[in-house]
């Protein structure tokens, strides 16, 4: 009798010990290629909507930075595209777009007639607010002008050689297609005459940047 229940036991970890079947590994396999494929691009569109509207947000506070310090400090105040942001000694890029940026109180008086020049440009012992690093290369940036400064009453001001940016548009390889509840995966940016950002998040509202900068998304 214990001989055949020591070989009942020894049958049954045999059996056990066998693992998956072939069918049944196929069978997992599957199963997780068909949870990659719906989860993958779900993940991937998550990241990229949060690198947006993070992106968005951080040019957004650095608008309303500039704006109010300007009302505080009751000079005019810039914030300006920099191909050198980080850079001990940055200089505004007023050929480029706000891929990276610098707020800076716009105050020197270049000419010496005893008032703030705001002249769009960081001149020495001028104070630096903010300095922006470059942002994500996925992203695609394009506005009008590559400033916006603010009057000592928080409007927008123009620079001595053009008009401060009124439209700033945010895209990725996604282009402007629609995101459902989200909205278009792209951003719109318009700064007002009063100095006050507002971002759009509609199809239409993308478009008509597109529109009015001429450019593409991406």
């Amino acid at each position: 009798m214990a001989l055949d229940l020591s070989l009942n036991c020894v049958a049954m970890n045999r059996h056990m010990s066998n693992g998956f079947t072939l069918l049944e590994l196929m069978v997992t396999i599957f199963v997780v290629a068909i949870l990659i494929s719906v989860g993958v691009p779900g993940f991937v569109r998550t990241i990229q909507t949060s690198r947006m509207a993070s992106s968005t947000n951080d040019l957004v506070t650095s608008i309303h930075r500039a704006r109010s310090e300007a009302v505080k400090r009751r000079v005019p105040v810039t914030l300006c595209a920099s191909n050198n942001p980080l850079a001990p000694a940055p200089a505004c890029n007023v050929g480029g777009n706000m891929v990276g940026w610098v707020v800076f109180v716009d105050d020197a008086d270049i000419d010496g007639n005893g008032q703030p020049d705001g002249n769009i440009v960081i001149d020495p012992g001028e104070i630096i607010l903010e300095a922006h690093g470059a942002l994500p290369a996925q992203l695609t940036v394009s506005s009008d002008a590559a400033f916006i400064s603010f009057t000592s009453n928080g409007f927008r001001r123009n620079g001595p050689a053009g008009p401060a940016a009124t439209m700033i548009l945010f895209c990725d390889d996604r282009g402007n297609v629609d995101q459902g509840g989200s909205g278009s995966a792209a951003r719109m940016l318009m700064i007002g005459v009063t100095g006050r950002p507002q971002v759009g998040r509609d199809v239409d509202d993308v478009n008509f940047a597109l529109t009015q900068l001429g450019g593409t998304c991406p």
